[in-house]
């Protein structure tokens, strides 16, 4: 199986950069893993936090939401437990937007996008998920023959909703199911008071 370094087929080694775009409302153990998956083959990575807040519980805005500075303050706490430079960016409109932006204004560097593949949503149906959103980099090759897509396999089928819920019901056992196993009590001291403010 060809690696991503092989798949851009360049004759000089290049900087690869993993950049896993998406809202995070809030980073849970799948994006932590996620992450970890796409940094395999890159140098460094980049984060970016989609701007619009989730509330807590779906018909019940009182509970609270998640915002993009909350999310992002999270993220901050994770990126000491990666052994690679990784950037942290509240995205102003929207991170497939940053993405995009970010391959056309750096083609001197090798790019791999992570995204989620299709998956089943709450009445049984299926979406394409978030692969379709970067198809332009795979069917437009000429223009970005230094960019790379990579399917993000699910490896805690958790949808953000049933943990945005959790941390409703109980914060502390939301903590310990949804999100990474690598924290310690301090990390998750720092992630509650996070998602109290």
């Amino acid at each position: 199986m060809k690696t991503f370094r092989e798949y851009f087929e360049q004759e000089e080694v290049k900087e690869t950069i993993g950049i896993l775009p998406g809202g995070f409302k809030p980073p849970t153990l799948g994006h932590f893993l996620a992450l970890k998956d796409l940094l395999e083959e890159a140098d460094r990575g980049i984060v970016y936090v989609g701007k619009t807040a989730r509330p807590l519980v779906a018909d019940d805005p009182s509970k609270g939401s998640i915002t993009q500075q909350q999310s992002k303050a999270i993220w901050d706490i994770y990126k000491k437990h990666f052994n690679k430079p990784l950037e942290i960016i509240e995205s102003p409109i929207s991170p497939v937007k940053d993405t995009y932006d970010f391959a056309l204004e750096n083609d001197d560097v090798n790019i791999i996008v992570g995204a989620g593949g299709p998956r089943e949503l709450k009445d049984g149906s299926f979406t394409d998920g978030d692969m379709k959103r970067y198809e332009s980099f795979t069917k437009n090759k000429e223009k970005y023959p230094h960019v790379a897509l990579k399917e993000i396999k699910s490896k805690q089928d958790i949808k953000g909703e049933v943990v945005r819920e959790a941390i409703v019901d109980d914060i502390d056992v939301a903590i310990e199911n949804y999100f990474p196993d690598v924290l310690n009590e301090t990390d998750k001291d720092a992630i509650k008071s996070i998602l109290q403010a």
